[in-house]
């Protein structure tokens, strides 16, 4: 038989590394459910971009309230996309927005890669959780830097 004795400081430490670890694997957890949330809310736009490529009424009715807002400049149709379904308030210009564009620039670069790996909509949430948003932005950023 082994009996083991810890001191105060040693049995405190034991203590809150083992409550560290629960709290850090419930936040885990947490950030796991927000990531899969996010990713259906973002499978949803790639669903509706994914549409479009066959849909042509679909196509014509997005054109046009694309054109509205974009008052014929050209414009990245998955970041209006983007823009329309998680961030509204970026559609006009104003100050303090950087971070919501920043963030839709993230999503644009997930969807357009599953656009371009021609990843059906069913099969877009494993997809995403497998490359990750800021993994395919970080990846996107140094295809962007090879040219």
């Amino acid at each position: 038989m082994c009996i083991v004795i810890f001191s105060g400081r040693e049995l405190a430490w034991l203590l809150t590394g083992s409550i560290d670890h629960q709290q850090n694997s419930r936040s885990k957890h947490a950030r796991h459910r927000t990531d899969d949330a996010l990713y259906e809310a973002l499978g949803q736009v790639h669903a509706v971009r994914f549409r479009m490529l066959t849909d042509a009424a679909l196509r014509l009715e997005f054109d046009e309230l694309l054109h509205q807002h974009a008052g014929g400049k050209p414009k990245n149709k998955i970041l209006f996309l983007v823009k329309l379904a998680f961030f509204p308030d970026t559609l006009q210009p104003g100050p303090g927005r950087k971070a919501d564009l920043n963030k839709a620039s993230r999503y644009v670069k997930l969807i357009n890669h599953a656009l371009a790996k021609d990843i059906e909509p069913g099969k877009f949430g494993a997809f995403a959780r497998e490359h990750g948003i800021q993994r395919t932005a970080l990846a996107a950023g140094r295809t962007a830097l090879s040219w």
